[in-house]
């Protein structure tokens, strides 16, 4: 009866470790400028980049678009940064959080290059 217990909980510790990896796949895009800016009415902000995204999680069909909620404290603040790189016309890194809101990856970081 033991063995049966601790054979249940190693399987349950081995499965967690098969869901952590594959939550973790993430997109990330180095070296791109943003194309556009799409704001919905909903607060859903929608980020095209002009380099593919590699690295996308599978729920995410879109190769060069990410989304977030701009209606979060977080959101806003990727919303600020978002447009001052595409206003400037700058070059940025953007990273995903390996989550889709649609066909698009949630955006988890972006940074502005000098």
């Amino acid at each position: 009866m033991l063995m049966r217990r601790l054979g249940a909980a190693a399987a349950g510790v081995s499965m967690l470790g098969t869901v952590a990896t594959l939550a973790s796949a993430a997109g990330s895009v180095s070296g791109t400028s943003i194309q556009s800016v799409t704001a919905q009415s909903d607060g859903t902000v929608i980020v095209l980049f002009t380099n593919f995204i590699p690295g996308r999680p599978s729920c995410a069909g879109s190769t060069n678009e990410m989304v977030f909620n701009s209606t979060t404290a977080a959101g806003k603040t990727l919303l600020s940064v978002v447009t001052s790189a595409f206003l400037a016309a700058k070059t940025v890194n953007a990273a995903g959080t390996g989550t889709c809101t649609g066909p698009r990856e949630n955006m988890g970081s972006i940074t502005i290059l000098p």
